[in-house]
């Protein structure tokens, strides 16, 4: 499953970089996170998220060449020496901004469902009083 890096989850990316250049003393890592999230905010259909795999498909406009990234690796030749990859710094942007947005998602759509189960209590405890409001009343008359 691919997902669209859209300008809902670029905004997300942008809180990713954010936090992450406040956790990351390496200057050669603040660099590759810096140009991941300028590559990323500049062309929204440039690279691809798998979210089953956590990975991101980034084509690399200097070599032609496509990489597969993830937080874990790429296949890039910076990666292959050790060195700080841009292309992983993106992955974990996206992988980061991916799952704050799913979790954000998902707590308003749980939080959607629990107004709504309080709604429907509410209507059903109007409904009892309203019931027993009625029968209270027949009693009345037929007394």
């Amino acid at each position: 499953i691919f997902v669209e890096i859209d300008a809902e989850l670029v905004a997300w990316i942008n809180a990713a970089e954010a936090a992450a250049l406040e956790k990351v003393t390496d200057g050669r890592w603040q660099r590759a996170i810096k140009k991941a999230a300028a590559f990323l905010n500049s062309d929204l259909n440039a690279a691809a998220w798998h979210a089953e795999s956590n990975t991101l498909c980034i084509p690399a406009p200097q070599s032609g060449k496509t990489y597969e990234a993830n937080a874990a690796g790429c296949g890039c030749e910076a990666n292959a020496a050790g060195k700080p990859c841009w292309h992983r710094a993106a992955a974990r942007l996206v992988q980061r901004a991916y799952e704050a947005r799913t979790a954000t998602r998902e707590a308003a759509r749980v939080a959607a469902l629990v107004q709504d189960d309080a709604q429907a209590a509410r209507a059903e405890r109007l409904i009892a009083l309203r019931m027993l409001d009625i029968k209270m009343r027949r009693r009345r008359v037929y007394a």
